[in-house]
């Protein structure tokens, strides 16, 4: 990666108001699971549950793979998942809010939200009501199914209906100039992704983990139009679907601050080769980030990041 680029992801890693608000976010998700969790013990068993009657239903909530992958950068082990949430590095926490709001097939999350007539004190419920009001069948907690539930969040992921891509040939991604240099990712392996993946991974210096770059490429009708004709503007893999959906989540709680989001998302996805900075900005500029298409998107970061340390 380019040394300027590196050393902004060091300087996001290192801001204050950047862990600040991940551990918000991460927090008030927590609140949020276990707040359902309680809910769903109640509704069984009709009196105070059992304390490991909650416990199953928080793990059911937490853990969406029963046998985490080495290949998904900032993975690890679900016994290590609690730990994350407690205080682990910025990969490693928007992994698991990102699989467990986003890649739970059943979106158990947003149709509790959804269907919930009181919300817990973390969450917007203004923007809960506008995720409602996505539903063609009724704006009214209680009702909302599973479908209904699929049917606002696609409604509300507009980016998969502009990005075009195609996938690259094994061939082609298994290619080793592709891989990630294991010294160089910000933030450093934590001890929980260096276990998930083996030693053998770590003393290769390589990583794992299949990276957007790996996956996919954009043909160059698309990247003229992302880009807009300018070489300066660096694409990887197009904008980014994991940048869109943890704005749409975090929006759902208190406190949401876009700029800082951007921030997490960059901070996340481009050290890892999935998304250029650019196309990161770019997806949060489609849900109101004041970013520029003709702005550097390094500056753009450091410019952010000057604010949020003047204001101490």
């Amino acid at each position: 990666m380019a040394r300027a680029e590196h050393d902004l992801f060091l300087l996001i890693d290192q801001s204050c108001a950047v862990q600040a608000y991940i551990t918000r976010l991460s927090s008030n998700l927590m609140y949020l699971i276990n707040a359902m969790a309680l809910d769903a013990s109640v509704q069984m068993s009709n009196e105070t549950p059992m304390p490991w009657e909650l416990v199953h239903e928080v793990q059911s909530l937490i853990f969406v793979k029963d046998h985490p992958s080495p290949k998904d950068s900032g993975a690890v082990a679900n016994a290590d998942v609690f730990h994350v949430f407690n205080g682990g590095n910025v990969r490693e926490r928007c992994y698991q809010i990102f699989n467990i709001t986003c890649r739970d097939k059943q979106n158990r999350i947003l149709r509790w939200l959804l269907n919930q007539p009181q919300l817990p004190v973390c969450v917007d419920r203004a923007q809960v009501w506008a995720l409602r009001r996505l539903c063609t069948v009724t704006e009214e907690p209680g009702v909302f199914s599973a479908n209904d539930a699929a049917a606002v969040k696609k409604r509300a992921l507009i980016v998969s209906r502009r990005r075009q891509r195609v996938r690259r040939s094994q061939q082609d991604a298994s290619q080793e100039d592709l891989l990630v240099d294991a010294a160089a990712v910000v933030p450093a392996l934590s001890s929980r992704e260096k276990a998930l993946m083996g030693p053998e991974h770590v003393a290769s210096g390589k990583l794992p983990w299949i990276t957007g770059r790996q996956r996919w490429m954009l043909p160059d009708s698309v990247a003229a139009v992302l880009s807009g004709n300018d070489p300066r503007k660096q694409l990887i893999s197009g904008l980014s679907g994991h940048t869109e959906s943890l704005i749409v989540i975090g929006r759902l709680f208190r406190g949401f601050d876009m700029n800082l989001m951007a921030l997490v998302c960059v901070l996340w996805l481009a050290p890892c080769d999935h998304h250029s900075v650019f196309e990161i900005l770019y997806t949060a500029k489609l849900h109101g980030l004041n970013f520029a298409l003709h702005e550097d998107p390094v500056q753009f970061c450091l410019k952010l990041l000057q604010r949020y340390h003047a204001r101490g």
